[in-house]
This record gives structure tokens, C-alpha cells and sequence, in this order.
């Protein structure tokens, strides 16, 4: 997940395997010149169904 801190123009990235821990990943992500927020993720078909709400 990025977080936009926009008025201090900053991006912070998180990760987390359960969605309930996160770990702060920002040190380990490089992000393209010109990023701005929004973001596109590609994503198999058989990842899909865990990641959504029961």
C-alpha cells in the first residue's frame, strides 16, 4: 500500500501478508520520476479471491 503524504511530498509504502500487520517497506521502494498517487497493480485471477471480503 503507498501512502501520499502530499502536502509534505512524500510516499511511504507498506506491505502486509494478513491485511492486519503492516511493515513499513519505504527504504526497499523505488518509484518511477514524476509518481503521483493513484496506482495500478497487475493481479493473477488466482490471487484474487483472497484478497476480497468475505
Amino acid at each position: 500500500m503507498l501512502v501520499d503524504g502530499f502536502q509534505e511530498q512524500y510516499y511511504s509504502a507498506y506491505r502486509s501478508f494478513d491485511l492486519k500487520k503492516w511493515e513499513d517497506v519505504s527504504e526497499s521502494v523505488q518509484l518511477p520520476p514524476g509518481a503521483r498517487h493513484g496506482a495500478v497493480l497487475k493481479l493473477s485471477a488466482e490471487r484474487m479471491p483472497s484478497l476480497l471480503l468475505k
